[in-house]
This record gives C-alpha cells, sequence and structure tokens, in this order.
C-alpha cells in the first residue's frame, strides 16, 4: 500500500521462466486471485503467453471464442495496423471481469486481457523494426490503462526468451522467476 502511494499507481509483475511447465501459470493465477479475495486488492491479469493458458485457465472456450472474434485480445493491443489492430482507446475496455457477482455489487476489480495462439507470430523475430517499436509502445498503453485502476497488473508471460518476454520485462517494477533451481555449484 505505501509503495502505491508513493509512486501513485499500481505495480506491475512479471511471471517469467524461460522453461515452460514449471507452474507460473498456475502460482500467478491462485497467488493473486487469493489476494484479490483475502485482501480485496483490485488484481489486472495479462496473458502474454501464445499458449494463453491463464485465458484458458479463466475463460470457457465459449467465452474464448467471443473475445477472439471480438479482437478483444491482446493481439489487437499488440497489432498497430491492419483488420486486427484496437484503437488505443479501446485499450482500456478489453479486460475481462473474472469477478462474476452479482450487478450493483462493488468490489475491487479482478480482470484479464485475453491472450490467443496468434500472439507466436510475436515469438519470432520477423517482425519489422517499426512493428515491434509500435507493439511497445501500444503495450505499454494497454499498461498505464491498467495501472491506473489496478493494485496490480499480472504479466503472465511466455516460457522463452523473444520479444514477447522483453515487453514483460521492460515494463514490470518487479520479476518474479518461478521454477526449480538446477545446476547450482555450492
Amino acid at each position: 500500500d505505501l509503495a502505491r502511494k508513493a509512486m501513485g499507481r499500481g505495480r506491475v509483475i512479471a511471471m517469467l521462466n524461460i522453461k515452460g511447465g514449471v507452474g507460473k501459470t498456475v502460482l500467478a493465477a491462485n497467488l493473486f486471485a487469493a489476494a484479490h479475495l483475502a485482501d480485496k486488492r483490485s488484481i489486472s491479469f495479462i496473458d502474454l503467453d501464445p499458449q494463453h493458458n491463464l485465458t484458458q485457465y479463466f475463460l470457457s472456450p465459449g467465452e474464448r471464442n467471443r473475445i477472439r472474434d471480438r479482437n478483444h485480445t491482446l493481439y489487437g493491443v499488440l497489432n498497430a495496423r491492419g483488420e486486427h489492430s484496437l484503437k488505443p482507446a479501446d485499450f482500456g475496455g478489453i479486460a475481462v471481469p473474472l469477478n462474476r457477482i452479482r450487478r450493483g455489487v462493488k468490489q475491487p476489480n479482478f480482470e484479464l486481457v485475453a491472450g490467443d495462439e496468434r500472439l507466436f507470430e510475436f515469438t519470432l523475430d520477423t517482425r519489422s523494426d517499426r512493428d515491434k517499436a509500435e507493439a511497445f509502445t501500444r503495450f505499454r498503453a494497454l499498461i498505464a490503462a491498467l495501472r491506473a485502476r489496478s493494485d496490480a497488473v499480472v504479466i503472465d508471460a511466455n516460457p522463452c526468451a523473444t520479444f514477447l518476454t522483453r515487453l514483460a520485462i521492460t515494463t514490470a517494477d518487479h520479476i518474479v522467476l518461478e521454477g526449480p533451481v538446477t545446476n547450482v555449484w555450492w
């Protein structure tokens, strides 16, 4: 709370590990869901993984398809041009509410910016420097919109070192490395 008051915004936490299957998605989902439920923290998740496991964890297949069809996934944020591009003014409205309680009951937000498999295009280093620069700018705009209304913005990053990982690292205030420690020499 003191850090938030001093900074005037939410903290951005990136969940990272270059190896898949170590439990970072489940840890992020459960740890921050508990913070939301027990401490009444407002949490915004960003699923920055082309496998979009965090999105699958929280949303049914029908919900995921509707969101993708409306182009309200992270893919629309990262694309600056074309039919799949979202307007920056729309970034703040694409998060899906996860706290499904009765209407009219006020509680801290608990939301997800959904990922989808098309993010895989950003794991390949074939995009132009202009496309990458625009994606960085647009991702930072999304982060700013979420910071303004959340105690924590939690980024579930992809399990490898790619452009998507750089997005997470460069916008994070804190990085949580999840997984087993190997090759440690004492």
